[in-house]
């Protein structure tokens, strides 16, 4: 903890920090992508040297990165309810789900109040898994470290001396939709997410009332580094968020 207070700063010197400009990390929204160009200058403000564009970072495989969510997720689930039902049997709630196939099951049985908008494929798909010693999870979960990790961020900031990485968080929130689905244009989150490496999305604005971000992410173990870039970039934007609750929210154009 006393590391990461110490990197709370308003300096970036010295620091080399890339922009990436592949397919997926800018063009969301062009009001997202507006304000993190403002953003890039306050990075500059503080004093890092920004690379960019940084590009040829790699993307994941989606079935791959979906064989390792659902492997993981029902065994993380199944370790979860299993532990609260055995907590709970001598004084908790009667009727627990213990595993996720009665999860399925539960909402099959009140499908009218459970699935009428939401699916259940992605549970059915986790619940078919046969493990995390399968080696179908394994060799998923190993292209995934590949791509993201020597072939990706460890290979960019090696090879160009960086930091750390930078791009929009994601577009703006969307309203939901029961009809057509979530209107999920992108993000940068995802690849540092898979990698298992930190990152950080700090707020830089809004668009129509609802937050945008800029993701920043780097190397294993570089949380202080990103502290210290959030902390500086924070300090020269001077955008402190407020909570707030609104009745209605315009569409988005």
């Amino acid at each position: 903890m006393d590391s990461y207070v110490a990197a709370l700063t308003t300096d970036l010197r010295g620091l080399r920090i890339g922009v990436v400009r592949d397919e997926g990390y800018f063009g969301y929204n062009p009001a997202t992508d507006a304000l993190a160009e403002a953003a890039l200058r306050a990075f500059e403000a503080a004093g890092a040297e920004l690379v960019d564009p940084v590009t040829e970072i790699g993307a994941v495989s989606h079935n791959d990165e979906m064989t390792v969510l659902c492997h993981e997720f029902k065994a993380g689930l199944d370790a979860y309810l299993a532990g609260r039902w055995t907590r709970a049997k001598s004084s908790g709630p009667a009727g627990l789900t213990r595993t996720l196939v009665d999860v399925i099951a539960f909402n099959e049985e009140h499908s009218v109040e459970r699935l009428d908008v939401f699916p259940q494929d992605v549970l059915i798909r986790a619940a078919a898994t046969d493990g995390i010693d399968d080696p179908t999870y394994l060799a998923a979960r190993a292209a995934n470290h590949r791509i993201t990790r020597e072939d990706g961020i460890d290979a960019v900031c090696l090879g160009l001396r960086l930091d750390a990485l930078v791009a929009p968080t994601m577009s703006p929130a969307w309203p939901i939709d029961h009809v057509t689905g979530d209107n999920h244009a992108g993000s940068a989150w995802g690849q540092a997410a898979v990698a298992g490496y930190p990152s950080i999305s700090l707020p830089i604005g809004e668009v129509q009332g609802l937050p945008v971000g800029l993701a920043i992410w780097g190397r294993a173990w570089t949380e202080a580094t990103l502290i210290r870039i959030a902390s500086a970039v924070e300090d020269q934007l001077n955008y402190r968020p407020m909570p707030s609750y609104r009745e209605s929210v315009g569409l988005f154009t």
